[in-house]
């Protein structure tokens, strides 16, 4: 049984005290807001801090599994960067500490090197992969 670090964009979800499987997803079906594990595949000396469903900060070391989603970041003084960049050989990093994984396309050179990590696949549950959008309550708009 494989134990999994959640990131706190998990927090909204039941992915801590749920089931669910992990398995590839076909790269045509991928989405922002994906759930999404990652291997980390940081060595020491770059960062590896993980900010955990509590708000606890932890460092995870290479091998450790994270649960985050993917995402894109454009902070120009830190790294900017996206999960449409990812390539083929499924390595992306760490765009923030909260889970936001995404592949680096530009690091300020006054930060460490971002945790590095490769995808091992979608959060599944019930035949079907799950995204931050199915933890997002309905909202019912009343004119006013």
């Amino acid at each position: 049984m494989n134990k999994f670090f959640f990131s706190s964009v998990t927090r909204i979800s039941d992915l801590a005290e749920e089931g669910f499987e992990v398995r590839p997803l076909d790269r045509t079906e991928w989405r922002a807001a994906d759930y999404v594990v990652g291997k980390v595949a940081t060595r020491s000396g770059e960062l590896s801090n993980v900010e955990l469903r509590s708000g606890r900060m932890i460092e995870v070391v290479e091998g450790d599994l994270v649960v985050g989603a993917w995402g894109a970041r454009q902070a120009t003084l830190v790294a900017v960067g996206d999960w449409q960049a990812i390539g083929d050989d499924g390595m992306f990093h760490a765009l923030t500490a909260g889970g936001l994984f995404g592949r680096a396309t530009s690091i300020s050179p006054r930060q460490p090197p971002l945790m590095r990590m490769h995808y091992e696949g979608h959060v599944w549950r019930d035949g079907k992969h799950l995204s931050m959008q199915d933890y997002v309550p309905s909202v019912e708009i009343v004119p006013y």
